[in-house]
């Protein structure tokens, strides 16, 4: 099926191979973005980390050399921990964030079809955690949120004058800001802690302009 796929690609693109690209329209992007290596820390620990993807989309316009617009992206981690003869741990979160996004080609071929371009994010969103262990207490409240960005090179080629592949290699940094209320006795304390992630991160896209 891949490969079916690939094939169909590959002959629309043979097929337009004298048509430029739309300068301008409706710019619709589906997309994958893996962390390939994460620098991570906190106010009690520092680690190195491997491996995460998340999904998602970005909805904007397509002028010229500029795309700009708003991206969603969602990614979910689950962590199960268990010992013989116990009840199996199990800890799952969820990552929702909304991001600007700015992408402007910086060179092109002679064609049109091949373009360098640079990648600017800025992302603002929530942490929604579920823990099989945890008990709800009316005394307690939690909240967290996130901020982000991305920055770095990428290449788009044109596949079609309405269709592009584009991979994008860039630095990622993520930040968790956390806080937990507690109120005994109409006394309350605040704690807080922060959490910051450096990643060397590549996305992955396939953008449509209409």
């Amino acid at each position: 099926m891949r490969y079916a796929i690939l094939a169909s690609l590959l002959i629309a693109s043979s097929a337009f191979a004298d048509e430029s690209p739309f300068e301008s329209g409706l710019a619709i992007e589906p997309r994958l973005t893996a962390n390939l290596l994460s620098l991570s820390g906190s106010s009690s620990s520092l680690g190195l980390s491997y491996g995460t993807v998340q999904g998602g989309l970005v909805v904007g316009y397509h002028l010229e050399r500029f795309t700009f617009g708003l991206g969603v992206d969602l990614a979910r981690f689950s962590v199960t921990r268990g010992e013989t003869g116990s009840t199996d741990h199990d800890t799952a979160s969820t990552s929702l964030t909304v991001s600007p996004v700015l992408r402007a080609a910086l060179l092109r071929s002679a064609d049109n079809r091949v373009e360098l371009i640079a990648a600017l994010e800025f992302g603002f969103g929530h942490v929604f955690t579920s823990d099989s262990e945890a008990t709800s207490s009316p005394n307690r409240d939690t909240s967290n949120f996130t901020f982000g960005y991305l920055v770095g090179p990428g290449l788009r080629y044109w596949l079609h004058p309405q269709l592009a592949l584009q991979l994008v290699t860039a630095l990622r940094g993520q930040f968790v800001f956390t806080s937990e209320t507690t109120t005994v006795n109409s006394a309350s304390s605040t704690s807080k802690e922060n959490y910051a992630y450096t990643n060397i991160a590549t996305s992955l896209g396939l953008m449509g302009v209409f």
